[in-house]
């Protein structure tokens, strides 16, 4: 198995960081027809400086790398006192079922955690199945869905208590 490092995003590494991010969720954005017009917000279609301006705005960013490749990336967002917000979780097509995502995820139960948050949360398309099963599958329950009208597909939210996670301390 491959060795994978989990680390901050860095600023000189933000571009290429964008574009792994957009080649990763293009598989998703071809899956359910999501298009620059009807789904501009998409990570499929982030603009270059994305990520600088989600630095600014206090996000936080991780990436998975094996041998100096960003293959993985997490986005957390402080929400309030009791959860984070796993806002992107995303791991290049040909890097998928090998774990990574799994890693990542670990990896973002534990930093809720050790915000002192006793929840991470996130939003999906409701329609995707499979990564709602896996999601499931790692500790997160359903807690509703959503139409909005300016997206073109249901959300789906979803949430997971972190107050006693199980840790890796070999993937930093």
């Amino acid at each position: 198995m491959p060795q994978y490092q989990i680390s901050s995003l860095l600023p000189h590494q933000y571009s290429a960081c964008e574009t792994m991010v957009r080649k990763s969720f293009a598989t998703v954005a071809a899956q359910f027809g999501l298009t620059r017009e009807n789904c501009p917000s998409n990570p499929a279609f982030w603009p270059s400086g994305q990520l600088a301006a989600d630095a600014k705005d206090g996000k936080e960013m991780y990436i998975l790398s094996s041998k100096d490749k960003i293959i993985g990336f997490i986005q957390l967002v402080v929400i309030d006192n009791t959860a984070v917000d796993l806002a992107q979780l995303c791991v290049l097509p040909d890097q998928r079922r090998k774990g990574c995502g799994k890693q990542l995820l670990d990896f973002a139960k534990k930093r809720a955690a050790d915000m002192g948050r006793q929840k991470l949360t996130l939003g999906m398309i409701d329609s995707n199945l499979p990564l709602k099963k896996w999601y499931i599958k790692n500790g997160f329950t359903q807690t509703g869905a959503r139409i909005y009208s300016n997206l073109p597909f249901a959300v789906g939210f979803l949430e997971c208590s972190v107050a006693k996670v199980a840790f890796n301390p070999l993937l930093r």
